[in-house]
């Protein structure tokens, strides 16, 4: 079982009151017999994985084309209408969450092409709103939710932020079965990639993505700090080199600087 795995488990665990009654649902006995029945909402990912499986090319999206196809409209008109609270795993929450947050993303962006960079639209993080659940968020809101929903720092690394820099758009939807397990390799990626990390053993420096600095009470709730979380996820070589470095006192993260070059593919 992965480091997530372990987390996701315990988390529900922990928190039951939040999938108890679903659960119990779901394995209730039906009436004329001894065969389970299925309750609670099924809320389909379909609509938005096709969208990627369409314009996603090399971790890039394709806007141009995406002005035309109606279904990204057409799921984020869905998820107005989802049951969140109804979901039957923490697994279901965290894809359906991780899902929302890019779709609207991709729907904020698309609204507005074409531009270069999310930064020439005004108020794309905290002024356009989404219905989701029934609820009204900016995309500042989205995640503040997700945050608060889930203790799992990997997360930031599959919201994607409409930019050159930081996770690429995926080319299928996430789902119930394999989001943890994209979730763990996707942090094992980031964590060994000099995108995001970047050890400097002689000038005592950890250069970091902005990343770990927007979610940086998070990886101190999950692992103590920064620090352990990468040095659980790092290989061998930069592993041994973070600790040495982190074991130093005077050791200092730095953050890198963001592109915000909108990730468009090429023309």
């Amino acid at each position: 079982m992965n480091h997530l795995a372990k987390s996701v488990l315990c988390f529900c665990l922990l928190v039951p009151s939040l999938f108890l009654p679903a659960v119990a649902e779901e394995t209730a006995l039906t009436e004329r017999g001894n065969e389970p029945r299925k309750v609670g909402p099924l809320f389909t990912h379909v609509l938005l994985d096709n969208v990627l499986h369409h314009h996603v090319r090399d971790g890039r999206f394709d806007y141009m084309s995406a002005e035309t196809d109606g279904d990204l409209n057409k799921y984020i008109a869905s998820l107005e209408l989802a049951q969140p609270e109804e979901f039957l795993s923490e697994e279901q929450h965290i894809a359906f969450w991780i899902n929302a947050f890019n779709a609207c993303v991709l729907k904020g962006i698309v609204d507005k092409y074409p531009v270069k960079s999310v930064k020439r639209i005004p108020g794309f993080w905290s002024t356009k709103r989404f219905n989701i659940a029934g609820e009204v968020y900016s995309l500042n809101g989205i995640e503040s939710h997700i945050k608060k929903l889930f203790r799992f720092p990997h997360i930031v690394f599959a919201l994607c932020r409409g930019s050159a820099d930081g996770p690429t758009i995926p080319e299928s939807a996430y789902q119930t079965y394999d989001v943890v397990d994209r979730l763990e390799k996707m942090t094992i990626d980031s964590v060994n990639d000099s995108h995001y990390v970047r050890v400097d053993k002689m000038g005592n420096r950890v250069f970091l993505s902005q990343l770990f600095r927007w979610w940086e009470d998070e990886f101190e709730k999950e692992s103590g700090g920064v620090g352990q979380f990468l040095i659980s996820y790092m290989k061998s070589k930069q592993q041994v080199d973070a600790k040495y470095i982190m074991h130093n006192p005077s050791y200092s993260l730095k953050y890198l600087q963001w592109n915000w070059k909108l990730n468009d593919t090429p023309r």
